[in-house]
């Protein structure tokens, strides 16, 4: 990640925190100093060396940076600790911050390789839905037949209905999910691919199969309360037979 070419200074913060204001003017350069520095170095919050190079760092003798240590640490303004001849500096609210940062990026890392996966699902005709089992060998075994001498379904954004679903197709469907009212399923498949239309789909047939399955998994649509007789539609159910169900 880029380094950012400078960081939020809040000005209230800096005058009227306590701790930092018992230190003396010297210190409280010294300390600015050191957070341009974090800020520079790796945004980390912490700042390690031995005491001659942070001296040199802050542009301050050793006796000086040695003293400014000290306030900061009785005061506590910053994290100071010592091990091995080396110093570490830790300004917390930065420290903080920084692993804040840190884990937003790594959510939004997971949440673009989530959808990247589910793009490239969807692009190769892969789903999420388990399919059903069905229990009579020779309705799977005539379904796979069909599958592979019927003409491929396709779907008309135009008129809004499916296309080559034949009265075999239905027949089979309804062998195969008993509790699935596949007119009715069919018409809301259509429905819902009006209403996203960004969503193609390569093979329909499979989309089809994989929404009865759903349905079937939920208990069925059999049991739907019919729609209002009041209601009088543009289209009659004749239509709609012919719109699904080509001669």
């Amino acid at each position: 990640m880029a380094k950012l070419p400078a960081f939020q200074f809040y000005t209230g913060d800096w005058l009227k925190d306590p701790e930092l204001s018992m230190c003396s003017p010297s210190t409280r350069g010294i300390w600015i100093d050191l957070l341009c520095a974090m800020h520079e170095m790796d945004r980390s919050g912490q700042i390690t060396g031995t005491t001659e190079q942070l001296a040199r760092l802050c542009r301050c003798t050793a006796v000086n940076f040695v003293q400014a240590l000290e306030e900061l640490k009785d005061t506590n303004t910053a994290t100071v600790t010592e091990r091995n001849g080396k110093v570490t500096v830790i300004n917390r609210r930065m420290k903080r911050e920084e692993r804040e940062r840190k884990s937003r990026n790594e959510r939004a890392l997971r949440y673009r390789q989530k959808m990247k996966r589910e793009s490239n699902a969807e692009s190769d005709g892969e789903s999420n839905a388990k399919v059903t089992c069905i229990s009579s060998s020779s309705s799977s075994s005539s379904i796979k037949e069909n599958n592979n001498i019927k003409e491929k379904i396709t779907f008309s954004f135009q008129s809004g209905v499916f296309e080559n679903i034949t009265s075999e197709d239905i027949l089979a469907w309804s062998e195969a999910y008993p509790a699935v009212d596949v007119q009715l399923s069919i018409k809301q498949a259509a429905q819902w691919l009006i209403s996203n239309p960004s969503k193609l789909k390569k093979n329909y047939r499979r989309f089809l199969t994989n929404w009865f399955a759903r349905t079937q998994e939920k208990g069925g649509n059999k049991h739907a309360p019919k729609s209002n007789p009041n209601h009088r539609p543009n289209f009659s159910e004749q239509d709609w037979g012919q719109a699904l169900i080509p001669n």
